[in-house]
């Protein structure tokens, strides 16, 4: 039985640093928090990829134990797709290009879930979430309208 459902973006991410790069690299928010929260709990994704998605990250995150009941694989679209550069600081990553891909209802569905789950908080839980102001261009922004997003537990 999942424990903990993760919802976000699952993305190919394209990697530059000083150190060397990578492309197609799995990538995004929902994938990284799923991987963390594996490690103590059984974890689900749910989230939206395209056609190209490769087979070897499903297997990955299946070896991690994660439950994959909530990805859609979209027949009409290609996956999240994010390329960076990092220079010696890696705490700051430049963005080269963001490309969504995945059909906009699948976006639609994913804002009004995200949505309907901070706005109907109960607000001694939302105590326990960490809200930040982004103050970046960042991914948050193209699918969180307003200037605050949820970060964490």
């Amino acid at each position: 039985m999942v424990k903990v459902v993760v919802v976000g973006s699952i993305a190919l991410d394209d990697v530059k640093t000083p150190f060397g790069s990578v492309e197609n690299a799995l990538g995004g928010s929902a994938v990284f928090a799923s991987l963390a929260c594996s490690l103590y709990s059984k974890a689900g994704i749910v989230g939206v990829v395209g056609k190209d998605f490769p087979e070897k990250h499903l297997k990955l995150l299946e070896s991690k134990g994660i439950s994959l009941e909530g990805l859609e694989v979209s027949r009409a679209g290609k996956t999240f797709h994010w390329k960076g550069e990092y220079g010696l600081d890696v705490n700051t990553a430049k963005t080269i290009f963001t490309e969504l891909n995945v059909p906009l209802e699948g976006v639609g569905e994913t804002n009004w879930i995200v949505g309907l789950v901070v706005s109907t908080m109960n607000p001694l839980v939302a105590d326990w979430f960490e809200l930040v102001t982004v103050s970046e261009a960042s991914i948050d922004q193209l699918w969180f309208p307003s200037e605050r997003v949820f970060v964490n537990i």
